[in-house]
């Protein structure tokens, strides 16, 4: 007898609805199809029709106008909103529902009772009726779309008039969402609501949909400090936000016994709507996590004074003989200013596609981000650092620096003219420096590499501008005078004159004179000035003039150094223009039909392969002639077009697909990063299966994992096609190993609908299936699955299977990749033994 969830049952029709939606997908998983049409049909008695969803009205036959929108809150855990403040989604507008413009309203502290989390549908203006009347459900979603919570309104309860909303003020109860179920709710810290808007009489089935997304920006700064609590008095640690060279917070901590003290003290907090610091304390041998201690602030963070417990590790690691203590304080501070951002997608496949491009930088990248992906400037800079191919001395009073000739000709005119005119620098390969100290260079070197500008001071900088200017490296020249200006004052104002003037630097000069004139009482009448005035005459009595110069008046002022400095090549763009120029080359690369010029230095540091090749071919040859045969001479030529600017042009499909393969024979890893994702935002139904064999060919399991992902995401499609038929033929167990991962999905989300609605059935037979297909390629998924749902009877088997096969599953790519995004669970794991 088939169950009927609607006996003797007192939820609300709305969960009731939600309920035999779930077990329709049941019936179908299961093939029961007569249990599917008596559930329909209690479905259609029991419930009133408005509120089916759209797949089931379409086997009645009924005709509706529908429109859905999804809204992705990141981040949410660091709202600042205090009760009855809201986050506003991006607005959109219901094409079906008569052109309607609509936002959604969540309150993350609730309407006065902040226990809640508040949703409300908002009517903007629009060009529509005055009084709209509509159905709308709002709901929370998982990161598979699986309905968590929803809440019905019928349209006889609500009338929408311009600028009106309505909702519910209690819609989920936060301690559930932030606390119990976490995991569910929060998946990456995104809340996912949705709007389902609909009218019930229609002579047309028409339908719509748009995607909202909205970022809470948050800053995170991570810092490792070894520790001694045993034998310093006192350990300080500073969380500095390094791109404005300010410390934001310092942490102080001493041994009190069996507790640890520690002192807060923020600095450079005002803007601060939200923060939270999480200090761990870790044996820095084997990465266990020994204990951990969670802090947060709503507004600006305050001084605090903490005991904590001491783990029984920290008092016995604590050696006087030892050099380096085992024990390490993470220090992870999350702050918020209150930026948002936030944009509507109105293709309701664009937000999958993101997915599965984010999800693959994730994999390749820590943090995230595909800006911080390995560049041309990271590569150089690695070999400069293990002296490969360094082929210029720098040479000082007292040491030598090896560089490359490419950095300092791409970054310098007057370095490029000693190394194309015929110059004893270029014959000797050496270029005697001797007016400027040792560290100062090392900082020049770095900054030609890098374009890095960080972590300087006020005596750094001034070498570095006279570097920079000797060697006319303009960037590097406006980004000193721009830190000088920013740190100029009464004390060091003489300074800063007479270094303009003696470098005949007209424009610093002038915006130095401005700073004078501004504050001319103060320094006219210091005793630094006087000094000055008595020494030098001539230029601080040229300056005191310019006071009365009326033409000084009326000049325009010139342009800030940031418009300059937007204007003027970076570290990329000069090599580009060396490559584009194909100057000091000093290796041919012959393919089948044409030759290329380029640099050893350059090829070498994207590949560890090309660095072995041409030590082995080159060593014995008189000429630096490189001949390759693999590639054709289009995909070549491309591939050092991206070596050098980190580009793919435009390349079109066919001819990724070909840098893909050369990225992998020559271990390019940027450049597989970077045809992964063009590959992945145009991947499609039709070309789903050829980048599945292509990641597999190539042995590249986070690509694959991707591409799995897609095509479970369209598994009616793709596996009912005549393609995967084919594949199937020759590729039997890729396919057969797809096709299970398919399987296993649509089992997870029984389990979790299990777990939502205690069908103890249910979630008893899901486990089940899962040990019996257990392997270890999806251990750690079936741990984590365990894990959030808070299954203490399938976690310890799993465990228990990981343990035993610890040595296959520890050392792959997956559990690398699974221990970076769920580190506390992975390191109780692999301490569990």
């Amino acid at each position: 007898m088939l169950f009927n969830p609607l006996n003797g049952c007192k939820k609300r029709k709305e969960e009731q609805y939600i309920a035999c939606k779930q077990l329709l997908k049941l019936t179908e998983y299961f093939e029961l199809i007569p249990r599917k049409a008596k559930l329909l049909s209690t479905i259609s008695t029991f419930l009133n029709f408005q509120l089916l969803d759209l797949e089931t009205r379409r086997i009645f036959r009924k005709k509706m106008k529908e429109f859905i929108f999804t809204w992705s809150i990141e981040n949410i855990s660091f709202s600042w909103h205090n009760s009855e403040e809201k986050i506003i989604s991006p607005s959109f507008t219901a094409g079906p529902i008569q052109n309607s413009a609509w936002t959604l309203w969540l309150r993350p502290r609730g309407n006065l009772i902040g226990d809640y989390l508040s949703v409300f549908l908002h009517r903007e203006e629009d060009n529509g009726p005055e009084i709209l009347s509509v159905n709308f459900e709002l709901s929370c979603v998982s990161a598979d779309k699986s309905l968590l919570h929803s809440h019905v309104f019928p349209e006889s309860d609500k009338a929408f008039k311009k600028n009106s909303g309505f909702g519910h003020p209690r819609f989920m109860r936060r301690n559930e969402v932030f606390f119990q179920r976490k995991d569910l709710y929060l998946p990456r810290d995104v809340l996912t609501l949705r709007c389902r808007i609909w009218e019930n009489e229609s002579n047309v089935d028409e339908s719509g949909e748009s995607f909202g997304f909205t970022r809470l920006v948050i800053e995170r700064i991570l810092t490792v400090e070894n520790i001694k609590p045993q034998i310093l008095k006192g350990n300080t640690v500073c969380i500095d936000l390094k791109c404005q060279n300010k410390t934001l917070m310092s942490i102080s901590t001493l041994h009190y016994g069996d507790t640890i003290g520690v002192e807060i003290n923020p600095t450079n907090v005002e803007n601060i709507k939200f923060s939270v610091l999480k200090l761990s304390f870790m044996e820095k041998i084997n990465k266990k996590l020994l204990s951990e201690y969670l802090f947060s602030w709503m507004g600006e963070p305050l001084p605090e004074f903490w005991r904590l417990p001491v783990p029984c590790e920290l008092l016995d690691n604590g050696n006087e003989d030892s050099v380096e203590n085992n024990v390490e304080l993470v220090s992870e501070f999350v702050y918020s200013t209150g930026q948002i951002q936030m944009f509507v997608n109105p293709c309701p496949h664009s937000s999958r596609f993101s997915e599965l491009v984010s999800k693959y930088i994730n994999s390749c990248i820590p943090s995230g981000n595909l800006s911080d992906a390995p560049r041309i400037t990271q590569d150089l800079w690695n070999l400069y650092v293990d002296h490969v191919f360094c082929d210029v001395e720098l040479k000082t009073q007292t040491t030598s620096f090896f560089v490359h000739k490419i950095v300092l000709c791409a970054r310098s005119p007057v370095f490029l003219a000693m190394f194309t005119d015929d110059l004893k620098e270029k014959r000797n390969g050496c270029i005697e420096i001797e007016d400027i100290m040792d560290d100062i260079l090392e900082k020049f070197i770095f900054f030609l590499y890098t374009d890095n500008f960080d972590d300087l001071e006020w005596e750094a900088v001034i070498g570095l501008y006279y570097a920079a200017d000797k060697y006319h490296v303009e960037r590097l020249k406006i980004l000193c005078c721009s830190y000088l200006l920013k740190n100029v004052d009464v004390d060091n104002v003489c300074e800063l004159l007479m270094l303009a003037d003696k470098h005949h630097d007209s424009d610093f000069k002038r915006r130095v004179e401005d700073f004078i004139l501004r504050n001319d009482e103060r320094i006219f009448s210091s005793s630094i000035w006087k000094q000055f005035l008595y020494e030098q005459p001539l230029l601080p009595a040229t300056t005191m003039l310019l006071r009365y110069d009326k033409e000084r008046e009326r000049e325009n002022s010139a342009e800030t150094y940031d418009t300059k400095l937007s204007r003027l090549p970076n570290v990329e763009d000069d090599f580009v223009a060396l490559y584009q120029d194909e100057t000091i080359s000093d290796v041919i690369i012959k393919t089948t039909g044409t030759s290329f010029p380029a640099h050893k230095s350059v090829l070498c540091g994207a590949s560890a392969t090309l660095i072995e090749m041409f030590t082995k071919d080159l060593r014995d040859k008189s000429t630096d002639i490189f001949e390759i045969h693999d590639s054709e001479d289009d995909t070549f030529s491309r591939l050092l077009l991206f070596l050098y600017t980190d580009s793919l042009g435009d390349a079109q499909w066919d001819i990724v697909l070909k840098l893909y393969h050369v990225a992998g024979i020559y271990q390019i890893q940027r450049l597989k990063i970077k045809c992964s994702c063009f590959l992945l935002e145009n991947l499609e139904t039709s070309n789903a299966i050829d980048l599945l064999l292509l990641a597999h060919d190539h042995q590249d399991t986070r690509f694959k994992s991707v591409v799995e992902d897609y095509i479970l995401m369209h598994d009616e499609e793709i596996f009912g096609s005549d393609e995967w038929a084919d594949f199937s033929e020759t590729n039997f167990r890729l396919a057969n190993e797809i096709m299970r991962n398919a399987q296993r999905v649509a089992v997870a989300k029984f389990y979790h609908v299990a777990g939502i609605y205690q069908i103890q059935r249910l979630k008893m037979k899901c486990p089940c299936f899962f040990l019996e297909n257990i392997d270890t390629s999806n251990a750690s998924d079936l741990l984590l699955l365990a894990h959030n749902h808070q299954d203490v009877r399938i976690k310890p088997v799993v465990e228990g299977y990981i343990l035993m096969r610890d040595e296959e599953i520890f050392g792959p790519v997956e559990w690398a990749d699974f221990n970076e995004t769920d580190f506390r669970l992975a390191n109780e794991t692999m301490h569990s033994k």
